[in-house]
């Protein structure tokens, strides 16, 4: 996720699982553990097939096939980022916010001009604290750096429904698979109980707009994902 803004160390009486970060590097080894053992079992299907060139004279090669690469820039658990749709009104940004800096909980997020990193901007900034993995992918618990409130749907009517700010709890509502959409640093945030994504619930680009969870659409980004496309910033 190249271009992440870093921000300073986590303040002092933030709850956070101390081990998140070492999950973190133990997922990424994991899976380049996997990556290596695909790419022995697709050498030695080769050679099985005969497909690769024998004898001392042979100089032609075999192309092999290409092997998935795993961004080691996963999201920092010590570290807190906006969160934006970056094609609804890229001119002017609008990042996901906690009303009028609320502490409290079930508070309905929305979408509101960009100022994470001005004095007042903490309500803007979200940790991104490792949970696991869902459905093959790494999954986090969202947590806000003002109130230290998580990210969870509605628990009574998920589907299309608002996404609020709540007391942090160890279960799957509140934890966001992370999935990359184009191969870029653009990111859908699909709930991993639910499998609905994190989502504008329109793309006027006006300060408001609420969030919801919507339907996770595989269709192209530019012109179809712009509800559920993000990016951390």
């Amino acid at each position: 996720m190249s271009g992440m803004h870093r921000s300073a160390a986590m303040p002092d009486g933030a709850t956070f699982q101390s081990d998140y970060h070492v999950k973190a590097k133990i997922y990424r080894s994991e899976v380049n553990v996997r990556i290596r053992r695909m790419a022995d079992l697709l050498v030695a299907g080769a050679l099985a097939a005969g497909l690769c060139a024998t004898g001392a004279a042979a100089t032609a090669t075999t192309a092999r096939p290409a092997i998935p690469a795993v961004s080691s820039d996963l999201p920092d658990p010590y570290t807190s980022y906006e969160v934006f749709p970056p094609y609804i009104d890229p001119a002017a940004l609008k990042c996901l916010d906690v009303p009028s800096a609320s502490t409290q909980p079930n508070v309905a997020l929305q979408l509101f001009s960009c100022h994470g990193y001005a004095s007042n901007g903490a309500n803007q900034r979200w940790y991104f604290n490792y949970a696991g993995t869902y459905s093959g992918l790494p999954a986090y618990q969202i947590q806000n750096l003002n109130s230290h409130l998580c990210l969870a749907p509605n628990g009574f009517a998920p589907d299309y429904g608002p996404v609020y700010q709540n007391n942090c709890r160890p279960v799957q509502g509140q934890y966001w698979e992370l999935s990359s959409p184009d191969e870029s640093d653009h990111v859908n945030l699909i709930n991993a109980l639910y499998g609905w994504c994190l989502a504008a619930s329109d793309t006027s680009g006006n300060n408001h707009t609420p969030v919801i969870l919507g339907p996770c659409d595989p269709g192209p980004i530019w012109n179809q994902n712009a509800y559920t496309t993000w990016q951390l910033g």
